[in-house]
């Protein structure tokens, strides 16, 4: 799927919160809500070149059950991506031998798509705009001051800091999103890597992390960043302000070489995003040093205004951090929630509790069926309920699913002739035409609608006298409602029991 069909959250939360992650069964309901077609088999080894692709396999690797895409199929060799996203290429020998023979066959079709997709991108659209008018609003707040910097002849120097320091808050920025979030694509880009080259070894080593790891190499460096740069955002017309961001440059020496030496002698691995950051850092000495802003005297002001940011930053983080960090602990309770909800066991030890109506139900209301049905719902509801709107929704997408077959009996609460009764009686007067895809229409375009304007409905549905036919109906369903002690809608009865 293109990318404006989904959204990485929600897919992420999707996954991680199904009550039986991570299996086969977990991608197959994934998949499901976002309309893509699938078919698991488990088939011999000497038909995986009659497989079509792409296609979902999984693999047995020490023990261990992953599941990778396979995207192309060769006489010698395979190629797709594994449990981590990356790229693979591998010898046919090799990976049959890992293979378990388990494929899911997926196709997407015109209408695969994420749920509520729509909504998510506009909401998307409106936070970039946002941050883009603050950006503009930045820039041109700072240009205000600019031509007095330019005519200074500090104009040059002042450009090459704050581009030095807006490049150095981008790729400390990106080490502190890879602390709360390891496998984002962006982050592995720069991390991913064989040899000397390991991110995760280097900025996981608790020799240089305080505070249970609130900070970091990647907190101080974007704290440091951030500070700058409002500082020299907010205050570009002062000439006074580049000494005292030349001597912070200069005073981060003894980082850059503690650094390096730690990198090289002791975890003997080099972190690209650090490198990176060290980078700046010396270009930054370098400008310093070459322009000679550190022959001005520092002001405390601005001195005093950048510890005031990076302590505050430094905390913010701190406090954030945690947060942050917990967003995975609510993906586990929210699997383990579903766990319980969807456990049958629990669900017929509950509802064999429940209270047993006592009144046959036979001729009354709307039945929609299904073939082989798990469950015989009934739905007791009022046409101008809004929880019987959403209880609609779900009923809906269970009897699409062919889980249950549904009774729809309504609960008249006032006389035989007012409006509810009206509405009642109309959807009974088409239900009583025989065609039961009509009635669903009927039933969705109503409880969906913003407001429930019964003139349009009727309208669009017209009678031709079938509405008086229904009282008889209509007052069959308050006798059976007042025997049961219906008291609220929407009231729902799973296999005559009540849930």
């Amino acid at each position: 799927m293109r990318d404006s069909h989904y959204t990485r959250q929600y897919l992420k939360e999707e996954v991680l919160s199904h009550p039986h992650f991570p299996s086969l069964l977990t991608i197959s309901d994934v998949m499901a809500k976002y309309n893509i077609s699938q078919v698991p088999l488990k088939i011999g080894k000497e038909k995986l070149d009659a497989v079509p692709l792409p296609c979902i396999v999984q693999v047995s690797v020490q023990g261990k059950d992953f599941f990778h895409t396979l995207s192309h199929i060769s006489d010698n060799t395979l190629a797709g991506h594994d449990e981590k996203r990356k790229e693979f290429k591998i010898n046919k020998e090799d990976f049959l031998n890992i293979w378990t023979g388990v494929v899911l066959l997926v196709e997407k079709n015109d209408n695969s798509a994420e749920p509520g997709i729509g909504e998510r991108i506009w909401k998307a659209k409106i936070q970039t705009l946002l941050i883009a008018g603050i950006a503009l609003f930045a820039l041109s707040a700072m240009g205000f001051g600019w031509n007095e910097m330019m005519g200074s002849g500090y104009g040059l120097a002042a450009a090459g800091y704050l581009l030095l320091k807006l490049s150095g808050l981008g790729i400390s920025g990106l080490i502190l999103w890879r602390e709360i979030d390891k496998d984002n694509p962006l982050v592995q880009k720069f991390c991913s890597g064989g040899g000397k080259a390991d991110c995760n070894t280097v900025l996981d080593d608790t020799n240089f992390k305080f505070a249970d790891g609130a900070i970091s190499p990647g907190s101080l460096a974007f704290a440091y960043f951030f500070a700058d740069s409002l500082v020299l955002l907010t205050q570009i017309s002062s000439f006074s302000l580049l000494p005292t961001l030349a001597w912070l440059s200069l005073a981060t020496l003894p980082v850059v070489a503690i650094s390096f030496y730690f990198q090289a002698f002791k975890v003997k691995k080099w972190c690209r995003l650090c490198l990176i950051v060290l980078g700046v850092l010396l270009l930054e000495m370098a400008l310093a040093w070459t322009v000679q802003f550190y022959k001005d005297p520092i002001r405390m002001q601005e001195l005093s205004a950048f510890v005031v940011l990076f302590i505050g930053i430094q905390l913010g983080w701190m406090y954030l951090k945690p947060i942050l960090d917990s967003k995975d602990d609510i993906f586990y309770y929210k699997r383990n929630l579903k766990k319980l909800k969807t456990n049958p066991a629990i669900f017929e030890s509950l509802l064999s509790r429940s209270k047993k109506i006592s009144n046959p139900t036979e001729g009354l209301g709307i039945q929609i069926k299904n073939k082989a049905p798990k469950y015989q719902v009934i739905k007791v509801c009022s046409p101008y309920c809004g929880p019987c709107a959403k209880a609609h929704l779900e009923l809906e997408r269970l009897v699409e699913a062919g889980s249950i077959d549904l009774q729809i009996i309504f609960f008249p609460n006032g006389s035989m002739d007012d409006l509810h009764a009206k509405t009642i009686s109309h959807f009974l007067a088409i239900n009583s035409k025989g065609d039961t895809k009509v009635m669903q229409e009927a039933l969705d375009q109503w409880y969906t609608a913003e407001k429930k304007d019964y003139a349009v409905f009727a309208e669009q549905y017209p009678m031709n006298g079938e509405l008086v036919q229904q009282d008889e109906k209509l007052l069959a369903m308050k006798e059976w409602c007042e025997r049961e002690g219906i008291t609220h809608t929407p009231t729902i009865l799973g296999n005559d029991k009540l849930l």
